[in-house]
């Protein structure tokens, strides 16, 4: 499969993407999608909530929080949420 959504790191701790609604208070929260294949591919990951900010993109317009999104070939964003 190329495209990946890799876990995301909760403040020390590795979790799925699908846990990441049961809430952290007071940790920070790291999300990252990648496409490691020439083709586009869509991304429909469970619901993001709260205010996000990219800390790094290959692709200068890429989505600023994550969600549902067309990852273009070799697209990788990385989102930074400090809950």
């Amino acid at each position: 499969m190329p495209l990946a959504t890799l876990p995301v790191y909760r403040g020390g701790f590795i979790c799925p993407p699908s846990r990441l609604r049961e809430g952290a208070r007071g940790r920070d929260t790291l999300a990252v999608a990648v496409n490691i294949s020439r083709d586009a591919h869509a991304w429909h990951p469970q619901p993001f909530s709260g205010d996000w900010r990219v800390l790094m993109r290959n692709y200068p317009d890429s989505r600023d929080a994550p969600g549902e999104m067309m990852l273009r070939p070799f697209e990788a964003v990385w989102w930074y949420q400090g809950i």
